[in-house]
């Protein structure tokens, strides 16, 4: 699949209010539950797909996003 399309395939959902700004981005893939956890919470996994980044990567962590400077609390988490 080439850039476009997936770009394409992503479905993505933005709320904002007094207090914080929400974006929720949505997509299909053909993988386990267990392997698109991981896609989603090993930092190196994260950067190949998403943006690198630090932090603590579980419910009430601090992550901070390296490309773009944008740092937050992560709200939810489950598997």
């Amino acid at each position: 699949m080439n850039i476009a399309s997936q770009i394409n395939e992503v479905l993505r959902h933005v709320e904002f209010d007094d207090e914080r700004n929400v974006i929720t981005l949505t997509q299909t893939f053909p993988t386990t539950p267990d392997d698109l956890w991981d896609a989603c919470t090993n930092p190196d996994r994260l950067a190949r797909w998403f943006e690198p980044l630090t932090g603590d990567l579980r419910r009430g962590g601090r992550y901070r996003l390296l490309d773009s400077g944008t740092v937050g609390t992560i709200e939810t988490c489950e598997a």
